[in-house]
């Protein structure tokens, strides 16, 4: 997902790749999505942000569990 950000005019976007793990206030002004990556952390971007996304069916690979799993399990 590709998104706008404020407050740095050099970069104006960022990006996150992850699974969407939750939408709130869906089909309203204030839909918010939150995608949890790979590391366990979860970005909350707002949909009026959004510049880009690609949703890949769950189907569409092998599962992978987060690299902080395997962190969690060691610590």
């Amino acid at each position: 997902m590709l998104f706008s950000i404020e407050g740095d005019p050099e970069h104006p976007f960022s990006e996150v790749v992850g699974v969407l793990m939750r939408v709130t206030g869906a089909g309203g002004p204030d839909a918010t999505y939150s995608v949890i990556r790979r590391s366990g952390e979860v970005v909350e971007v707002r949909q009026d942000k959004v510049m880009a996304l690609k949703l890949m069916p769950p189907g569409s690979g092998p599962l992978r569990k987060p690299a902080s799993w395997d962190s969690e399990a060691q610590g």
